[in-house]
């Protein structure tokens, strides 16, 4: 999943990983990107400059960190 679930509400990320778990083969994996939380700035600063579009941006629900989604630094 790459760059998607800073568009979903907070709320439905536990159930996103259960259905994750519950469609993958029993050695599956998840692979996930988001963006960071620091980036806001710079994505907004893009936007100005017409670098990326102001409304893909004014889409994200959420800016997730590591530990947000349940991750440990170094996994």
């Amino acid at each position: 999943m790459l760059a998607v679930v800073e568009h979903l509400d907070p709320d439905r990320l536990a159930e996103l990983f259960v259905e994750c778990r519950r469609v993958l083969a029993r050695i599956g994996i998840v692979i996930l990107a988001t963006r960071a939380a620091w980036s806001d700035r710079l994505l907004r600063w893009m936007a100005r400059i017409r670098m990326v579009s102001t409304e893909e941006i004014e889409e994200h629900v959420y800016a997730y960190t590591l530990l947000l989604l349940g991750g440990q630094p170094g996994s």
